[in-house]
């Protein structure tokens, strides 16, 4: 699958850079592949991987006769990755509420400061 493809070509990419000066330490490979793993649990808003049963259903339906009329589709089995990942402000799950409290001041004091200019024009 996609997905499967992408994360096999990011684990590509990303080992060497964190595992390679130390290729003959594999507890520390081991160590570095259970962080990737953490990691890419964060990204998934389920907070889990798929399941092969999951797959095998999906996979099940686009063979079957259910699934006749669709056609040139991509079908995004992923989580909600995707859709969590895609925009910029996806970071603002990991912001507490001192920092909410702090932005929505920020944002008020702001406001204020507009509406006086404005009323002053």
């Amino acid at each position: 699958t996609y997905y499967g493809k992408v994360n096999l070509e990011g684990i590509y990419l990303w080992l060497p850079i964190k595992c390679l000066w130390r290729s003959n330490d594999w507890p520390h490979v081991i160590k570095v592949m259970k962080r990737f793993k953490e990691d890419v649990l964060d990204s998934l808003p389920m907070g889990r991987l798929g399941t092969v049963e999951e797959l095998a259903n999906l996979a099940t339906y686009m063979l079957s006769d259910y699934s006749s009329w669709m056609t040139g589709e991509t079908v995004t089995l992923d989580g909600g990755e995707t859709v969590f990942n895609a925009g910029e402000f996806n970071k603002l799950t990991s912001v507490t509420d001192e920092q909410w409290d702090a932005l929505a001041r920020t944002i008020r004091d702001s406001n204020v400061k507009e509406k006086s200019k404005s009323s002053k024009l």
